[in-house]
């Protein structure tokens, strides 16, 4: 059987069935058109459409192979032409309904991806809509997260006048917790009561171990207070390469850690361990040595890190943490060569 070229849209969508390999949602979605609305004699929307040439140019190659150019099917006229699409299916919807945000949006991948990662927003599969209890910081992230994807985004009334009051603080330089200099004066800007009183035994200033405190609480050090020699004091994760137990101390002194764990040390760089461990305390550095992991259960072995105003972890091993996923912990070091220990050892001597 000779395979016809197609000659409209409605031929096309025919043809990518019969003679092409599909996935499986484009072959679901085609099959669809054809039958609801090719073999019904019913136009298709104007998404249904921009969907198909985006279909069209992802079997550019399987098109070519039967010598037909992807491109001239694109440019193929319907015989009847698509209706504009309902802004229900091409527009965000976001509204608060109750003690809730709800959020419905036409699908797409790259946003759904990010919309998962806001905490607390679930997907209703039976009424096809996002969902989450009414907070602030969850409306930030879904306005600036459609606005990002979407060309036009819808606001209930409430919405609007939230956004609306807000206006007048566009131009506002901080919006968390910073500290920064006014007229030659350092103040925490952006900070409710709670946080104030949280760090009112902290004189500010701008020494490492300041800056370093103010940050395990949560607060932005303002960039033109720092240059990159700060970068690792006001991080909460630190990689240090090519190190040295003396640059090692010396760092830990200089933002005045007042324990040190080490954690992933294992028979092959024991030695060395129990070198930075001996250097640590040297220094009047409390220091913990944990054989496994950060995280633990085992009681022997775990830490309160509460009771601690710079409490630092030392990965000497090969696994990386964040110093976000172990609570109160200030900052977490990675020595990027600690396999080589031995070889460090060897030099320093």
């Amino acid at each position: 059987m000779s395979k016809v070229k197609p000659n409209t849209k409605e031929q096309t969508i025919d043809y990518l069935i019969r003679y092409l390999s599909l996935g499986t949602y484009d072959k679901k979605f085609l099959t669809n058109l054809l039958q609801l609305n090719v073999a019904q004699r019913k136009p298709v929307t104007t998404n249904q459409a921009e969907l198909l040439d985006k279909i069209l140019v992802r079997y550019h190659r399987q098109l070519a192979k039967k010598e037909i150019d992807s491109k001239e099917l694109i440019n193929l006229l319907w015989t009847l032409p698509p209706i504009e699409s309902s802004p229900q299916y091409t527009q965000a919807h976001v509204s608060l309904e109750g003690d809730e945000i709800i959020l419905r949006t036409p699908y797409k991948k790259e946003f759904v991806k990010q919309i998962k990662e806001i905490q607390y927003l679930k997907w209703n599969r039976d009424d096809k809509l996002w969902s989450a209890p009414k907070a602030e910081f969850i409306l930030k992230k879904i306005i600036n997260l459609t606005d990002e994807h979407f060309n036009n985004v819808n606001f209930c009334s409430e919405i609007k006048t939230i956004i609306d009051n807000l206006y007048v603080y566009e131009t506002a330089k901080f919006w968390n917790p910073t500290l920064t200099r006014i007229n030659g004066n350092l103040y925490i800007v952006a900070a409710n009561a709670e946080v104030m009183d949280a760090i009112s035994f902290i004189t500010l200033d701008t020494t490492p171990s300041t800056l370093a405190r103010l940050t395990r609480m949560g607060i932005i050090i303002d960039p033109e207070l720092v240059d990159e020699s700060m970068n690792d004091v006001i991080s909460g994760d630190v990689t240090i390469d090519n190190f040295s137990i003396e640059t090692i101390i010396n760092f830990l002194l200089l933002i005045k850690a007042d324990l040190v764990v080490l954690t992933e040390w294992f028979m092959k760089n024991k030695d060395f361990v129990m070198e930075l461990a001996n250097n640590l305390k040297a220094n009047n550095i409390k220091v913990k040595v944990l054989r496994g992991k950060i995280l633990t259960t085992d009681k022997e072995q775990y830490v309160d890190y509460r009771k601690y105003e710079m409490p630092v972890n030392i990965n000497v091993g090969m696994l990386k943490y964040n110093h976000d996923s172990v609570p109160f912990l200030a900052k977490n070091i990675f020595l990027a060569n600690s396999t080589t220990t031995k070889n460090f050892i060897n030099e320093r001597m």
